[in-house]
This record gives structure tokens, sequence and C-alpha cells, in this order.
């Protein structure tokens, strides 16, 4: 009977918090305040911010985004979408 009464009173608590979590995320989505993880930008990724000249020369030059790649050591991808922002 007792482990019965624990159960429901925690069950009753989760219920609880969930409730004012949901609240306080409808109280903030209102308010205008985005909820989430904030979106990255490429452009303060620290491997490639240094290297904005060198990427911009490279390409100006003619070279593949894998040859940058492979002389800033990085993934090919990580150049690629440095470059389409």
């Amino acid at each position: 009977m007792l482990a019965f009464a624990f159960g429901l009173s925690a069950e009753i608590e989760r219920t609880l918090i969930s409730q004012r979590i949901k609240e306080a995320l409808a109280r903030k989505k209102s308010e205008g305040i985005k909820l989430g993880r904030p979106i990255g930008s490429k452009k303060r990724n620290p491997k490639l911010a240094k290297h904005d000249a060198y990427i911009k020369r490279r390409i100006a030059e003619g070279a593949k985004q894998v040859e940058i790649a492979r002389a800033l050591k990085v993934h090919r991808h990580t150049v690629k979408d440095w470059l389409m922002q």
C-alpha cells in the first residue's frame, strides 16, 4: 500500500513538472523568444575564419575545393559549406 502511494505521488509530481515546463515554453514562445538550439554560423568557424582571404584568393585562381581543403587540413565539405554561405 505504501509503495502504491509513493508511486502515485511520483507520477503526480512528474505531471506537474511537465505542465510547468510546457507553460514556461509557451510563455517564452508568446514573448517572441526563439526556442531551441541557436543556429551556428559558418563564418564563426575558427578553423576557416582565419583563412577567409586565402580561400577567396584560391577560388579566384580556379583552385578546386578539395585542394583548398587539403591545404588547410579540413574536410572538403567544410570548405564547401563555408563557400555556400
